[in-house]
């Protein structure tokens, strides 16, 4: 019988944690993107076609990588090795489109650090901008980057895929 990895079983909670966050937050989304229009400021940021346009495949790739890491989730506390796999494809596929973000929502972005504020002295508006994009873009990157490390470990592709090992049910 397979050693199970505690980091394995771990990254297979979170992968189904995750999946679930991602379901809430394209729900969300859906929800509130809308309402925003009231709102003169966001009105101005998600009336930008591309950004609407990004926003719908957004959600839509969304829900696809969250049962994509069910799945895989699912697979890793199976000690399955199909699922270390399935959680490399999803973190490769991530990390692109975490980077892809920003730069197809460019103009967006420019758009609304230009936009004049009353009362809010020029430029930093667009430094909290910048700021949240940084951290948004380190925390969104620190999981699928974890993932990958820890999937591509040797210790971990071993015990996952040891010769002669039944495969668990």
């Amino acid at each position: 019988m397979r050693q199970r990895p505690i980091s394995v079983m771990v990254f297979g909670i979170l992968n189904i944690g995750f999946a679930l966050w991602k379901v809430f937050m394209a729900l969300l989304s859906l929800v509130l993107h809308p309402k925003a229009r009231s709102n003169p400021l966001f009105a101005s940021i998600t009336s930008d076609p591309g950004f609407q346009a990004w926003t719908h495949f957004s959600v839509v790739v969304e829900v696809v990588f969250a049962i994509i890491l069910i799945a895989s989730g699912i697979g890793l506390l199976l000690m399955q090795n199909w699922a270390r796999v399935l959680a490399i494809v999803y973190s490769v596929l991530e990390i692109i489109m975490v980077i892809a973000g920003p730069i197809v929502n460019h103009r967006m972005f420019s758009n609304a650090m230009n936009a004049p504020l009353h009362g809010v002295p020029p430029g930093l508006f667009a430094a909290l901008i910048i700021f949240g994009l940084v951290v948004g873009l380190v925390l969104a990157l620190a999981y699928p980057i974890l993932l990958l490390v820890f999937m591509t470990r040797p210790k971990i592709i071993a015990s996952m895929t040891a010769p002669g090992a039944p495969e668990a049910c």
